[in-house]
């Protein structure tokens, strides 16, 4: 085969011949090869052909200058949010996708495992077969199984105080006491369809609690030996499952609330120390299938398509403006990526990123081709989905990218330092690793940029929009 067989006209028409071997080359120098404007990540999606971009550039000063100037205000309100909850960086760590590995799968459930959380470094799964199993991790091997309740498990979490609660297909929410691996309470019966979504709440900082809950200590309530029907001494200082910290405080100073979202539309509010129900929160006309707090908001949704958010900080939780519809199928999952940003999955086979300080989708983002089940948190970069194609993904938020495509039937997830974990429904759990990434230090400073220097950043982008400008 001659030289000339090897040589092939540029993609994009710009009229030169190029050698295979050096076609991507010539596309990162072509003036015709359509690029994104620099500031895509505010919001100016054009795709603009790189031998134009100044064109572009001088042609959209205002717009441009618009976005920056929202921007600067969006960092304006994170920093006093952070400022407000005396909120600290933590160091970023990283997965090297490419070392991913399947090292146990872990049997013990007889139907398809539909819920995963990790406890004080012990894996907890729940199933449809209405049982939890407790799992030794660096083992790889059952450690217990907790029985008692009549539907399937579909949710789990877990207090500050090391109380573990499960949402079930009956309606019913359960306590369990995990030194004796037994159930030791059930919340009244409220709900009227399956409980999809639990999450906690700390309120004891709003003073507005008034009626609700009294912002007071009740000298009835603090003598209670139990929370959720656990002893406090099971829940004290030094508790294996205790997944934070209680030293210097009393148990019980908390205000503990429990957010129940079911498939009857509504979403339940209980005060853990007292096993009491508060209220009912009426804002969806169908399922709730996740709920997510960020800061002084809880965020809901489910079936109806709606995002909607609840006020945690004042009287009531009353409804705030929902955030725009984007999703076209029900809405299965939800977490909090960073501060200000809310991701959700949906059985479009999307993922959303929002801003929940500007109440808008930022943007959807595509790759599977089946509805999106699951989702769980790595960093404040990385998350992974779980989808009914039969795969989970590796995703970079800053970079709106899938890093990595593992074939699994994972319909839950939950991921803990450099493990993974996955549910089926094969009825197994699968604990995946990977390697730590080296990162440098020039990535470190991308991924991990403080406010100032995006502010110093914004300040030198509008010097470069209006050079030249009258």
């Amino acid at each position: 085969m001659s030289e000339e067989d090897d040589m092939v006209d540029c993609p994009v028409e710009c009229g030169e011949l190029v050698h295979k071997t050096k076609l991507q080359a010539h596309l990162l120098e072509c003036r015709l090869q359509p690029v994104t404007c620099k500031y895509y990540s505010l919001g100016c999606t054009s795709l603009v052909p790189r031998g134009r971009l100044s064109e572009h550039y001088d042609h959209n000063v205002q717009s441009h200058l618009q976005r920056l100037d929202h921007h600067y205000q969006v960092l304006l309100k994170r920093l006093q949010v952070q400022a407000n909850r005396n909120v600290m960086p933590v160091e970023m760590f990283y997965w090297d996708v490419g070392s991913i590995h399947c090292i146990h799968t872990l049997k013990a459930h007889t139907r398809p495992v539909l819920c995963l959380k990790v406890v004080n470094g012990e894996l907890l799964s729940g199933s449809e077969d209405a049982t939890l199993v407790l799992w030794n991790i660096a083992q790889g091997k059952k450690k217990g199984v907790l029985s008692g309740a009549r539907g399937g498990v579909c949710c789990i979490e877990t207090t500050p105080e090391g109380l573990v609660l499960t949402g079930h297909e009956d309606g019913l929410i359960h306590i369990w006491d995990m030194h004796l691996l037994a159930m030791a309470n059930t919340l009244p019966a409220k709900h009227t369809d399956t409980v999809w979504a639990l999450v906690y709440a700390d309120v004891s900082r709003y003073i507005h609690l008034g009626n609700l809950v009294s912002s007071k200590k009740d000298p009835v309530e603090d003598s209670l030996d139990t929370i959720g029907g656990i002893p406090k001494s099971r829940l004290s200082k030094g508790s294996p499952y205790s997944t934070s910290s209680t030293e210097g405080k009393h148990i019980g100073d908390t205000v503990g609330m429990i957010f129940s979202g079911s498939a009857d539309g509504t979403i339940c509010v209980w005060r853990l120390e007292t096993n009491e129900y508060i209220t009912s929160m009426n804002g969806h006309t169908g399922a709730i299938c996740t709920l997510c707090v960020i800061g002084d908001r809880l965020y809901s949704a489910g079936e109806d398509l709606n995002i909607n958010a609840w006020d945690l900080k004042s009287e009531g939780f009353p409804q705030l403006p929902a955030m725009e519809a984007a999703h076209k199928a029900t809405i299965t999952s939800s977490l909090c990526m960073k501060m200000d940003i809310l991701v959700t999955g949906s059985q479009d086979a999307t993922i959303g990123l929002w801003s929940t300080l500007e109440g808008r989708c930022l943007t959807r983002l595509e790759g599977h081709d089946a509805g999106v089940q699951s989702l769980t948190r790595v960093n404040d970069d990385m998350f992974v989905s779980a989808s009914w194609d039969h795969t989970f993904k590796v995703w970079s938020a800053n970079q709106l990218t899938c890093l990595k495509t593992m074939p699994c039937s994972a319909i839950s997830l939950v991921a803990s330092d450099y493990l993974l974990f996955t549910g089926g429904s094969m009825n197994t759990v699968k604990v995946w690793t990977s390697e730590r990434l080296n990162l440098n230090h020039q990535l470190l400073q991308e991924t991990q940029t403080p406010d100032m220097d995006e502010f110093e950043a914004i300040q030198k982008a509008r010097a470069e929009a209006t050079a030249g400008q009258p």
